[in-house]
């Protein structure tokens, strides 16, 4: 898959779903893995499980992974855990919702939303 900031996945969504035609739940967010390196930092992996609903009662749910490593613990857990959720969500937006929504689509409106933006 194409790397896709998560934020543009999303303002896609909205482009095609419209903004209250879609919505995405966190199903399970569960640590895999904390830990200090020798260097003083620590690593934090999780695993997260969205679903992502349309208006229509199709969903979809996915997996996704994240993890992060810096010296403050919070910070690699918190880094870490927003990763995978955001892993999890963009996998789920770009399903084949039952021939509604595939990744091409959504390349579409991000290519549409970032010509608008110039970004």
């Amino acid at each position: 898959m194409h790397y896709v900031e998560c934020w543009r996945a999303i303002q896609a969504a909205n482009r095609i779903f419209g903004f209250n035609g879609w919505s995405s739940d966190i199903v399970s967010l569960e640590k895999e893995f904390m830990g200090p390196e020798k260097d003083g930092k620590w690593v934090a992996m999780y695993s997260a499980v969205v679903r992502v609903e349309l208006k229509d009662g199709t969903s979809h749910t996915e997996t996704g992974s994240g993890d992060a490593k810096d010296r403050d613990r919070a910070k690699a857990v918190e880094n870490a855990r927003k990763e995978a959720v955001s892993d999890a969500t963009k996998r789920a937006l770009a399903a084949d919702h039952g021939g509604t929504f595939s990744f091409e689509k959504c390349m579409i409106g991000l290519r549409r939303s970032q010509k608008e933006t110039g970004k």
